[in-house]
């Protein structure tokens, strides 16, 4: 049965309640760039490492076909070119989202990229992160 204290006095519809929980927050978690290479883990690693130094990014890890093959490798690295990279930050995250498109424009000078994911963090305002 409708509970009639539900009911607005003026139009009859159904007032709505607040949620007593408080609203999601996405904050910035970092960034998977996937790049064209035809070397070994170790260079690229280099090689990203230093194009990720000025943007207040870190590189994190790489991965090559699902497995992990930096920093620790936990896989042999099988031929081809895709290798994704995740990088996270070592600033404050709404600074280092600012970055993302001069690391992408750094890495374009040392090597090909071909696509960009950002890490979003799910967090409750209010909780600790």
């Amino acid at each position: 049965m409708l509970d009639q204290s539900d009911l607005s006095q003026a139009t009859g519809a159904m007032a709505t309640r607040r949620s007593q929980t408080p609203p999601f927050v996405s904050l910035f978690g970092g960034v998977d760039v996937v790049v064209d290479w035809g070397g070994d883990a170790e260079t690229l690693a280099h090689r990203l490492a230093v194009c990720a130094g000025p943007c207040g990014l870190r590189l994190a890890a790489i991965w090559k076909d699902d497995a992990l093959v930096w920093p620790d490798a936990t896989a042999p690295v099988r031929p081809g070119r895709a290798w994704r990279c995740r990088f996270i930050s070592r600033a404050p995250a709404a600074e280092v989202e600012r970055e993302i498109p001069r690391l992408l424009y750094l890495i374009a000078g040392t090597m090909r990229w071909t696509h960009a994911g950002k890490l979003d963090q799910a967090d409750r305002t209010g909780d600790a992160a």
